[in-house]
């Protein structure tokens, strides 16, 4: 009959500890004499610890995120600049076709471009914490126009997010009825529309009220874009933008 050896504990460990420290050496990753039970416990703790702090942090500091329309006719300057500004930024941009017959939207100058998806899938991935309207005289009467842009601007106005727009933008504010008597901004051509719409009328470049944002044309669309992350991000943010594009801010 066999008889049971007891071998002491302290023995055991100590011999795969030399073990273990020598293999590691040789592979050059952790030195040091084997953990016991409790120094694991505790080391275990301290790790969770700094995974939930790294996790909240994350969480109180997740990137902001923009929907950017897009339709035929949108002007491709205000529209590029915007979605590139912010993209540099670290905000999450995704750019929404309205009403595109095909995969491409053709700009107000020929250009061509992919928007990121149509309206309807782009609400999708929401939620938003701006929604952005460039210019562009025919992609702003699209806007104007389509039921599902007013939607979204009326609940982006209920809910207290921001709303940009740009150039000839401004006009589809009007048309949807949202931020009726807030100060804005627009291409020159269309002060009178707005004015006599109810919108007190400014010359500025860009201008902000309350979570309204609003610009003139394509000079001022890195403005306007900077604008929208100093909003978004805050002025540290927008000067490290504009320092990245030889822009004075």
């Amino acid at each position: 009959m066999l008889k049971a050896v007891s071998i002491p504990i302290s023995r055991t460990i100590s011999r795969y500890s030399k073990l273990i420290s020598s293999s590691c050496d040789r592979f050059g990753s952790f030195r040091g004499p084997l953990q016991s039970p409790a120094n694991l416990t505790k080391r275990k703790l301290v790790t969770d610890l700094k995974s939930q702090t790294r996790f909240s942090s994350s969480a109180n500091t997740m990137a902001k995120s923009a929907l950017v329309l897009i339709a035929d006719g949108s002007e491709e300057m205000e529209f590029v600049i915007t979605v590139d500004v912010l993209r540099r930024a670290n905000i999450n941009v995704v750019a929404a076709s309205v009403n595109s017959a095909g995969p491409h939207i053709e700009c107000s100058r020929g250009i061509n471009i992919v928007p990121d998806l149509p309206l309807d899938e782009a609400i999708k991935k929401g939620p938003y914490d701006i929604i952005i309207l460039p210019g562009g005289l025919k992609g702003a009467e699209t806007f104007a126009k389509d039921a599902h842009v007013g939607k979204l601007l009326q609940q982006f106005e209920k809910e207290g997010k921001k709303v940009a727009a740009i150039c000839a933008a401004p006009t589809a504010l009007k048309q949807h009825g949202v931020f009726k008597e807030t100060k804005l901004t627009s291409y020159p051509s269309f002060k009178d529309e707005l004015s006599a719409g109810g919108y007190p009328y400014s010359d500025d470049n860009v201008v902000v009220s309350g979570n309204l944002i609003t610009s003139k044309g394509p000079s001022t669309a890195f403005e306007f874009a900077l604008q929208i992350v100093e909003e978004l991000e805050g002025a540290e943010a927008a000067s490290n933008v504009a320092k990245g594009l030889l822009l004075p801010r």
